[in-house]
């Protein structure tokens, strides 16, 4: 008898968690930002959109080479890790040097209606994590550029990665790197410049996406 009560009881609260989430709209999240190995990027800014009025998150962490989805590190702000969650990201805001092609990229653009739900029912369904034994959900939201302006957009946790759009494209822009990065003609090379020396010479088409 006190076994099915026990029973009852764990399955009443697996409903009252999935009842939850099914109308939860806001999310613990950071953002971040990667690039494939041998294809480094260093950005002038870069945000996540989220809500209605306009608020954005922005990235700190400026210089990605790491790979596919995977960061060198993530900078949280206090004052938005609220307790409640964030709403989902809904645009990114971006600008940064491609050191490989020798190009500068922007990107402007909202997230679908398809792609915002798609999102949202991610993190509503979160994943059982098999190493720590519970259910959980995804904590980052990486932005990861890649050759010709393309961005993935992947939904990260502790233990599993998703990769959720792929069809974001950037734009080149005209621009120096002077001009991106603050640069006074007085001052010695900035590190973009350096760096951007030291990878001209890659061939873009030799990025391997699978398999890194």
């Amino acid at each position: 008898m006190w076994g099915i009560n026990i029973a009852f009881l764990l399955v009443g609260f697996a409903c009252k968690r999935d009842l939850n989430m099914n109308y939860k709209t806001k999310f613990q999240w950071t953002p971040s930002i990667s690039a494939p190995r041998n294809y480094p990027v260093e950005t002038k800014y870069v945000s996540l959109g989220y809500g209605s009025d306009g608020e954005e998150y922005p990235i700190m962490n400026s210089y990605s080479d790491a790979g596919i989805a995977v960061t060198k590190g993530k900078v949280s702000f206090e004052q938005l890790e609220d307790t409640e969650g964030l709403d989902i990201p809904n645009s990114i805001n971006a600008l940064w040097l491609s050191y490989t092609e020798s190009k500068i990229y922007e990107v402007h653009t909202k997230f679908s209606d398809m792609l915002q739900q798609k999102i949202l029912q991610l993190l509503r369904d979160g994943y059982y994590d098999a190493y720590d034994k519970k259910h959980t959900t995804y904590k980052e939201f990486s932005i990861t550029m890649l050759p010709g302006g393309k961005i993935w957009l992947y939904l990260e946790g502790a233990t599993r990665n998703v990769l959720i759009c792929d069809t974001i494209h950037a734009h080149p822009v005209e621009m120096s790197l002077d001009l991106v990065f603050c640069q006074k003609t007085d001052q010695p090379p900035s590190s973009a410049k350096i760096i951007y020396d030291n990878h001209r010479d890659i061939n873009p088409e030799d990025i391997k996406f699978i398999g890194e």
